[in-house]
């Protein structure tokens, strides 16, 4: 990180401990917001060693690996296909567990398979806020 993005960080933290005093101070305190930034930068381990402390709760092990650090998808990212998916592999979904899982299993077993992703709207306890939360995470590909 360059010394002017170091220093402009060093203003902003300033600036919004200044203007937030009001808050819980692990939200506003210069440490929140030089975590924050070396996240976004993948510098968390660095921040740890230089002695100063992550948010409360946070430790630099914890945190994920930096953006583009790796090509695989966390197992919350990966798309799940619809049509040959069993029930563990569906229940890694947001929303979805044991029993919403078998109901899915079953839906497929008697439309034969899924040819819109919207058809899990027919699952009893799938409605429209839960389809809209794994509506990103499912694929229906043709058998």
């Amino acid at each position: 990180m360059s010394g002017r993005m170091m220093r402009m960080l060093a203003r902003r933290c300033r600036s919004e401990k200044r203007r937030r005093r009001h808050l819980a101070p692990s939200l506003t305190g210069p440490s929140f917001w030089m975590a924050t930034l070396l996240l976004l930068f993948g510098q968390a381990e660095a921040f740890a060693q230089a002695g100063e402390g992550l948010p409360s709760g946070t430790s630099a092990s914890s945190l994920p690996p930096p953006s583009g650090a790796s090509a695989e998808l966390s197992a919350a990212e990966k798309k799940v296909d619809l049509n040959r998916a069993g029930e563990e592999e569906l229940q890694t979904l947001p929303g979805i567990g044991p029993s919403r899982a078998r109901a899915i299993v079953e839906l497929r077993r008697r439309l034969g398979r899924f040819r819109q992703a919207r058809q899990l709207l027919r699952v009893q306890g799938i409605g429209r806020k839960t389809f809209d939360k794994l509506k990103s995470r499912v694929v229906v590909d043709a058998q």
